[in-house]
């Protein structure tokens, strides 16, 4: 699975080639690189960007997609995985979770040569109304960049070449898969209005004072 979401990407402009796992559940389908291909994709970056949210156990699917109706029906070549129950991993903020960013850039540090590595993307997702006196009261986003950040300093003491981390998001947002109905900001905007207000959530006052290395309080 990792193969198959980092791999695809991080395998050519590291090692000049896809993974041999791909290659060998993907077979003749995918392309293939010529000697000068590989030589040019072989350190053609300057950082690898990562977004990272949470983690999600996975297992081997020995049956064929068709089961599920997919455009691959009855083509037993294809393997895949699946997601077990979300219930099974908890919620992004439950121990299985908070150390599941270090884990990531550990295993990007031993795989890929320690490349330099910027954090794009990490966050918590929250859904309904977004500017009430709950939503704004966001302790649960606190604690999950409070672990998040805190397994960040870990990998970066086990020696990750993390260059620099970003939350997502500043402020409310469309965003690709939830559209308006969910939001990641640390500022909360009020999309029925038509000036479109902003409100510092919780989370916002809790960042700035991390940021400016002022007392913050920690939530457990």
């Amino acid at each position: 699975m990792l193969d198959f979401h980092l791999g695809w990407f991080l395998d050519p402009v590291v090692y000049g080639d896809y993974p041999a796992s791909m290659k060998n559940i993907v077979g003749s389908r995918l392309p293939l690189f010529t000697e000068n291909d590989s030589k040019q994709l072989k350190s053609s970056f300057d950082f690898i960007g990562l977004n990272h949210y949470s983690s999600l156990p996975v297992e081997d699917l020995p049956i064929t997609f068709s089961k599920y109706g997919s455009d691959y029906a009855g083509d037993t070549s294809v393997k895949g995985f699946f997601s077990k129950s979300v219930l099974r991993r908890g919620p992004p903020t439950s121990p299985f979770n908070q150390r599941s960013l270090q884990r990531l850039l550990e295993y990007v540090n031993v795989k890929y040569k320690n490349p330099s590595v910027v954090i794009h993307e990490n966050g918590l997702r929250s859904d309904g109304d977004n500017c009430n006196a709950q939503a704004l009261n966001d302790t649960e986003r606190i604690k999950y960049l409070q672990s998040y950040i805190g397994s960040l300093l870990f990998s970066i003491r086990n020696g990750s070449d993390v260059r620099g981390y970003f939350v997502w998001s500043f402020m409310d947002c469309f965003e690709l898969l939830f559209g308006y109905k969910s939001h990641y900001g640390l500022y909360a905007v009020d999309f029925k209005d038509t000036k479109r207000k902003r409100y510092p959530r919780m989370s916002a006052r809790w960042f700035s004072s991390f940021l400016a290395k002022e007392n913050f309080m920690l939530y457990m």
